[in-house]
């Protein structure tokens, strides 16, 4: 992946703004803070930067879900912070470690808090622990799944075995191929974030419709969410671009829906 910034030569595509949106899918942090940040590392001249709500602001009007990428359990408490003094920050997805000891507790406390709204965890992860997954369901959080296609079949284990679990699926479409999404169809509680569609600066909507078209085939109007990856996606292309890209493809397609109605019932913020 090109890691630059890219000029705003590049310019975005012609789409009608919704009235609504919700980015689903943006981090924030700070490596200036007492013990710094484990993510990104320094030597990443892109992402190495502080990244706060100010910075968002200048971006974009939207509403926002923030995704913690950090493994730092305090973390949680920082971002949960900022949704304190920002309202526009509609909820967080916390990075909670089920193979720790804590986990029961840690989840109970932040349960607690209404911006909190689920965590995140790679697709290992979460086979792993299968048997804990049952306490995000109990407290009627969400699950964020990150990995490559074998969320596919794990999210369908999950969903089968939890089905009041609200499970997303983060970064479609995936560039790999797989059949094995066409099963989640029949679970309605399993949501696709649409948030990795341009994968180069010189990268076009219409490279991507065919899986897009298969996204929304499988999961259909009401299970698809919008999310920008902000500011991961500076790698890839300016903000406006990747925002602009998600709008052309959804205009004809249940936009409002993919932009702000959806997100409410994934996350329950």
């Amino acid at each position: 992946m090109t890691r630059r910034l890219f000029s705003l030569s590049i310019l975005p595509l012609v789409a009608a703004a919704p009235k609504n949106i919700v980015d689903t899918h943006v981090h924030f942090y700070d490596p200036t803070r007492p013990g710094g940040v484990p993510w990104p590392r320094p030597t990443d001249t892109v992402l190495y930067r502080r990244v706060l709500p100010s910075d968002y602001r200048k971006l974009s009007t939207a509403d926002v879900i923030i995704v913690e990428a950090s493994p730092l359990v305090q973390d949680n408490d920082w971002i949960l912070e900022l949704a304190l003094h920002n309202t526009w920050i509609r909820g967080v997805v916390g990075n909670l470690d089920p193979a720790s000891p804590d986990f029961a507790g840690n989840l109970e406390r932040y349960a607690a808090n209404k911006r909190f709204r689920g965590i995140r965890l790679g697709v290992t992860k979460a086979a792993q622990h299968l048997d804990k997954l049952g306490r995000l369901e109990a407290a009627n959080l969400t699950l964020d799944l990150i990995g490559d296609v074998a969320m596919y079949p794990l999210a369908r284990q999950i969903a089968e075995r939890y089905p009041k679990l609200r499970i997303v699926l983060d970064h479609l479409p995936l560039p790999e191929a797989n059949a094995t999404i066409a099963n989640l169809r029949e679970h309605p509680n399993v949501y696709a974030k649409v948030s990795w569609i341009l994968r180069g600066a010189t990268d076009t909507l219409d490279n991507h419709r065919q899986a897009l078209d298969e996204v929304l085939r499988v999961f259909g109007e009401d299970r698809v969410l919008y999310g920008s990856n902000w500011p991961v996606s500076d790698l890839i292309a300016p903000y406006p671009r990747i925002e602009q890209t998600a709008f052309a493809y959804f205009r004809d397609k249940a936009l409002e829906k993919y932009t702000s109605l959806n997100s409410r019932s994934a996350y329950r913020w």
